[in-house]
């Protein structure tokens, strides 16, 4: 029988590529969240053959950290592919896909855990701040508002 005082593993998954000023901010900002939290975690970073010495960043953190796993691409392969990589290696009961990039606050995943925990299979995450920096978006032609974007007629 399992007990109900377990706790569960969240996976982050990031992507970078020539990410190795970001790396450790963001660690630290994992860190402090995530410690807060009633939950174990893991920090898969999946190195997209980057020229820096973004692999040599993760490889000192991970030696320091159990939690923080690195794996590196042998040649560039895009950021879809990393968080693919990094997926299938997570170990966690539910995933995070962060950015490198610090865009993306770790402040935000508890409200995502507890979305999770609330029984969301799938829970995505949007600032408001990208979409005012952009031009408005034209309407889809075959969508009318309020439709769900499924096909005409």
């Amino acid at each position: 029988m399992e007990s109900l005082s377990v706790r569960p593993c969240i996976s982050i998954v990031t992507p970078a590529y020539n990410e190795s000023e970001n790396l450790p901010p963001l660690y630290r900002g994992l860190c402090a969240v995530l410690d807060q939290m009633p939950v174990d975690w893991e920090w898969l970073v999946v190195d997209d053959h980057s020229s820096d010495t973004t692999f040599g960043v993760l490889t000192e953190l991970s030696h320091r950290d159990s939690r923080v796993r690195a794996l590196r691409f042998a040649r560039n392969s895009g950021s879809h592919l990393a968080c693919t990589c990094g997926l299938r290696e997570a170990s966690g009961d539910c995933a995070v896909i962060m950015a490198a990039d610090l865009q993306d606050p770790p402040e935000i995943i508890p409200k995502l855990f507890e979305r999770w925990r609330d029984g969301a299979q799938v829970v995505w995450a949007l600032r408001a701040a990208r979409w005012e920096k952009r031009p408005p978006l034209s309407p889809c032609p075959d969508c009318s508002p309020g439709s769900s974007g499924g096909s005409p007629g």
